[in-house]
């Protein structure tokens, strides 16, 4: 729970900025002056797919009683709080979308 909380807060940290020039950009494209933090579709579906049962089974991962992903021998893959914060996520993108 206290996973998901934070991942709520910095969403909604994020989402207040106006302007962000990210200090440490992820790997991948780079991101040059983003100025609206916003799920386009592809995002949306991305994080669908994360969530996905059949994904997770074509993975040969779990989802654990606390919103974990683990491997077939239970090695943590995503830490508790994963599946069902990206599910809120995603709940709260549809409401805001209505």
């Amino acid at each position: 729970m206290e996973a998901a909380n934070k991942l709520l807060e910095d969403k909604l940290r994020v989402a207040s900025l106006e302007y962000v020039t990210p200090a440490n950009q992820p790997r991948g494209r780079p991101l040059k002056h983003v100025t609206r933090w916003e799920l386009n579709s592809e995002d949306v579906a991305a994080l669908k797919k994360a969530v996905n049962q059949k994904f997770l089974n074509a993975q040969n991962w779990k989802m654990g009683s606390k919103g974990e992903v683990v491997n077939s021998i239970w090695e943590t893959v995503f830490e508790a709080g994963f599946i069902n914060g990206i599910r809120k996520i995603l709940a709260n993108e549809e409401s805001t979308k209505k």
